[in-house]
């Protein structure tokens, strides 16, 4: 479980800062792109499902 989280938190910490680059959202963009913030909001997503 450990590496899955890690994984969809990569994956989503690689989509947020792709998609934060491209539309400059430099207000949120610091906030976004923190893992540990990926990483609660993985945990908090996917707990139920695995």
């Amino acid at each position: 479980m450990g590496s899955l989280t890690a994984f969809l938190s990569h994956v989503m910490y690689q989509a947020v800062n792709a998609f934060a680059k491209a539309d400059r959202i430099t207000q949120l963009y610091p906030f976004l792109i923190n893992f540990d913030n990926a990483v609660a909001l993985s945990d908090f997503l996917y707990s139920d499902l695995f």
